[in-house]
């Protein structure tokens, strides 16, 4: 598994979970950690996604 697939997985259950948590579970006790969780999950998703390979441009070997 890539850490590309990875960061997707990551980032849509933690877009999800946040959803879900700001949706239904406002008036619990534990909702601010799980909304901090749910932060965490996507933002660590989202900085697994990019791959930074060079482009591949015939115009610069000229």
């Amino acid at each position: 598994m890539s850490k590309q697939l990875v960061g997707k997985i990551l980032a849509i259950l933690g877009a999800l979970a946040l959803m879900i948590n700001i949706s239904f579970f406002k008036e619990m006790e534990w909702y601010y950690i799980a909304r901090r969780i749910s932060l965490a999950v996507f933002f660590v998703g989202i900085l697994l996604i990019p791959i930074y390979a060079p482009a591949k441009n015939k115009d610069q070997h000229q």
